[in-house]
């Protein structure tokens, strides 16, 4: 037989023609942290399932992928911050060479506190303040999470910090490995991650030792760990090379490629950073130091996530200053100067990964309420981008217009800020927002009423500014807050912002099934015996 006739067979065998589409699959969906799971029957007459979405009332359906006949599942990952709950639309279609099944419209807006990963250590330890410090590696792979009073198996009233890293395995997120530096020295520590999630860094300014004969003082140490294929190990311990440094590590960043290293160190006579590069033999090479400006009342530092530039803001009195320097030199690239009202203090300060953007944060200082001004002492977020040799104010985020006059006054907008990698998205946290609002919300529509438990506004770029995408608090239940710090704590971004995770150092916690990683909405998830175990947030 000729070979196109052969070929006509072939095609007619695998793909019958059918006289009418296959009708649409009976749809049941369920979610996991990061995960909507969707599930539908088989189909007779089908050939294929296409996944649709419509990411909002005014947006076109999107084909998101598809599956063959014999396979009636998909699992799609989701950023559960940056969806419309209310407004989003799916739809599975049974296809045939005759066309697919008519659309359908499913509304899957219950499934957002699912979504949610609800984080715990394995082993809560009761005022362990699991999430006082995290990061997430910007490919949104890995996530590390600290937990500074870790005391199971110690000697009664020793503790030491350890850092829990987490790693999807099989399309669930899990933890994967507990590293530990430092005892008794929780106060302050913080950490950072490689933009491909294969070093850490732990920085413990409280870390106390004696250097030469001198008295022991926390002069403060920073840890190094690196995955090399097989498991996690010790790479170096940086000290303070002045034998009056102190607390060293109170600010640690590592560069995306894990290459390069700044933190920041005091002294008896000034406030800088250290710096440090790898080199090809696997050596941490010590770069000129940096000196902030003095005096100051205030110093913060940033490195750019490609390692090439420093920035430390200062601020004296009134005036704030922020300098961004070379790495390599520490040349001065750019100078910026703002001004802030009497009684305010600097909030949150974050960086991109280029260094051409960053956010600077101003709020009233903590003085008795008879003290505030409400006309000027209002809190700023500022984003500043580089343009040329020079930075200049792109937007000015403050809280939302419907807090009421006796909040607002006492706002802390800004308390913390975080900054995706390209700055498409800038997480503002409020923790004494009093919007009311559990989960994922739009913008709030009305006056806040609830108690200040905190939330987080999320800002997502919008031509040369920002505007405000979504608010977000704590799902389910009445997660433990403390007054004047709210629910939440730090926050970090991965993936340009499609993952994001909140520490929540006071949240009573307790062991949840050996499996520390819950969806948000489980009522075993909120075990509340150990308190200030403490919890993060997946979004």
């Amino acid at each position: 037989m000729h070979r196109l006739a052969l070929r006509a067979l072939f095609v007619a065998a695998a793909f019958p023609a059918f006289a009418t589409p296959p009708v649409a699959p009976e749809v049941v969906y369920d979610a996991a942290p990061k995960q909507i799971l969707f599930d539908w029957n088989y189909v007779p007459r089908a050939n294929l399932y296409e996944i649709w979405f419509r990411a909002n009332p005014g947006a076109a359906w999107s084909k998101m992928g598809e599956r063959p006949s014999w396979y009636p599942h998909r699992d799609m990952n989701v950023s559960a911050h940056l969806l419309d709950w209310t407004g989003m639309r799916w739809d599975i279609r049974a296809c045939n060479p005759s066309g697919c099944s008519p659309p359908g419209s499913l509304d899957i807006g219950s499934t957002v506190v699912n979504t949610v990963g609800y984080v715990k250590p394995v082993t809560p330890q009761t005022n362990g303040a699991f999430g006082a410090a995290l990061d997430v590696a910007e490919d949104g792979k890995t996530f590390v999470v600290l937990e500074p009073r870790y005391h199971t198996g110690l000697p009664a009233g020793q503790n030491m910090v350890v850092a829990h890293i987490f790693k999807p395995v099989n399309g669930r997120w899990q933890t994967l490995v507990g590293l530990s530096a430092g005892v008794n020295a929780s106060a302050g520590a913080t950490v950072s991650i490689s933009g491909d999630g294969a070093a850490i860094a732990i920085g413990l300014p409280a870390e106390s030792y004696a250097i030469g004969s001198a008295a022991p003082a926390e002069h403060g140490a920073v840890y190094i760990f690196r995955y090399t294929g097989e498991g996690w190990a010790f790479e170096r311990r940086l000290t303070p090379v002045e034998s009056d440094g102190l607390h060293a590590g109170a600010f640690t960043k590592l560069s995306d490629d894990g290459r390069t290293l700044a933190y920041s160190i005091a002294t008896s006579t000034h406030e800088g950073l250290e710096s440090y590069r790898r080199n090809g033999s696997g050596d941490w090479v010590r770069m000129q130091p940096l000196e902030a400006p003095s005096p100051h009342d205030q110093v913060d530092y940033g490195l750019g996530g490609d390692g090439k530039a420093l920035f430390v803001r200062t601020r004296t009195g009134s005036s704030v200053e922020t300098r961004a320097y070379g790495f390599a030199f520490h040349e001065l690239i750019s100078y910026v100067a703002e001004t802030v009202p009497s009684r305010c203090e600097l909030s949150s300060f974050d960086v991109d990964t280029t260094g051409n953007q960053f956010v600077s944060g101003v709020r009233p200082a903590l003085v008795a309420e008879s003290a505030y001004d409400p006309a000027n002492w209002k809190p700023r977020v500022t984003v500043f981008r580089r343009a040329g040799t020079e930075y200049e104010p792109v937007a000015v985020l403050a809280p939302s217009r419907f807090q009421p006059t006796s909040y607002a006054k006492r706002s802390l907008f800004g308390d913390r800020i975080a900054f995706s990698s390209q700055g498409t998205y800038l997480a503002v946290y409020d923790p004494h927002d009093a919007q009311g609002h559990n989960g994922v919300q739009p913008p709030p529509s009305a006056m806040g009423t609830q108690p200040p438990r905190g939330s987080v506004y999320l800002f997502e770029k919008h031509g040369t500014g920002y505007r405000e995408r979504r608010h977000i608090g704590a799902n389910g239940g009445s997660p433990d807050w403390v007054d004047g710090q709210g629910i939440f704590g730090p926050m970090a971004f991965g993936n340009d912002g499609k993952t994001f995770l909140v520490g929540s150092p006071t949240e009573d916690g307790g062991i949840v099934n050996k499996k520390s990683i819950k969806r948000a909405g489980d009522a075993e998830a909120h075990d509340t015996s150990k308190p200030d175990a403490g919890a993060a947030w997946l979004y």
